[in-house]
């Protein structure tokens, strides 16, 4: 086996490929991160002989994802392409839906419903009429869920009032019992669902976890409490994971996402 696909790499780079995982990277913009994630990708399956559908590669948006699907694919051949390369939601909505027939709380056949259809039904449960309001509580509902919790407490909540606050935390119970009555499961379930229900069931962690020889997530800094604890549970004791970001670039924090949790990968 050469080493043709390390070529290009500073050996900055090559190291991050060859070390094994638990792994953070955390270098400048322009400084090859994505890249040098691919070519770990690669590394893995090449010269490590991984199975290539056993690697978990997350980015943040479909256009990333598809990016990140070009470099893999300049550098294998069609056959050891990995499958399992998208978005956190994108991930587990087909995980969901592949093997996640004994979750508690998921509809069998659910639907994921897009944001407007959510926020439609956000204001039915709470009989709210104006679309401004609506908006602001389905924001505010979306980060109560990506922080997994039932009050709002954190600096992304600081931009909303106290009463649109409170609003949102009284009116998540109903919100999910008009999701379940669609059989339905808006974006951030997407997330929080596997994240609850790998805490509460050590079988099921352990069954998804072996699904995976390693989790490597694009631009970390991104990622929020629900997601980092996603990544964490998915990659199990061993801390199968690999990360890369630049804790100056996180440009989600109005969503929840903290550069914290790139802090807290070690």
């Amino acid at each position: 086996m050469t080493d043709q696909h390390l070529e290009g790499l500073n050996p900055a780079q090559r190291a991050a490929v060859l070390s094994p995982a638990p792994q953070l990277v955390i270098a400048g913009a322009g400084s090859g991160k994505t890249e040098t994630l691919a070519r770990r990708v690669v590394d893995l399956i090449l010269r490590r002989g991984e199975d290539p559908q056993r690697l978990l590669c997350i980015t943040f948006t479909t256009k990333a994802a598809a990016e990140m699907r070009a470099r893999l694919a300049q550098r294998l051949p069609p056959v050891q392409l990995p499958r399992w390369v998208g978005t956190f939601h994108a991930a587990m909505a087909r995980l969901l839906i592949e093997d996640g027939g004994d979750v508690p709380g998921l509809p069998r056949g659910f639907s994921i419903i897009p944001q407007a259809e959510a926020r439609r039904l956000l204001m039915q449960a709470g009989g709210i009429r104006d679309a401004q309001t609506g908006t602001a509580l389905q924001e505010v509902v979306s980060l109560l869920k990506g922080r997994l919790a039932r009050t709002p407490r954190g600096k992304a909540f600081s931009r909303f009032d106290g009463a649109t606050l409170e609003q949102a935390a009284a009116l998540l119970p109903d919100y999910t019992k008009a999701l379940a009555a669609r059989a339905a499961l808006d974006f951030d379930d997407l997330i929080a669902l596997p994240v609850r229900a790998m805490r509460d069931d050590p079988g099921l962690a352990a069954r998804w976890q072996g699904r995976w020889a390693e989790i490597l997530v694009d631009e970390f800094q991104d990622t929020n409490l629900a997601q980092h604890r996603l990544v964490k549970l998915l990659a199990g004791q061993g801390g199968r994971g690999f990360a890369v970001g630049d804790d100056a670039q996180s440009i989600y924090g109005w969503r929840g996402a903290a550069v914290a949790e790139l802090r807290r990968f070690a």
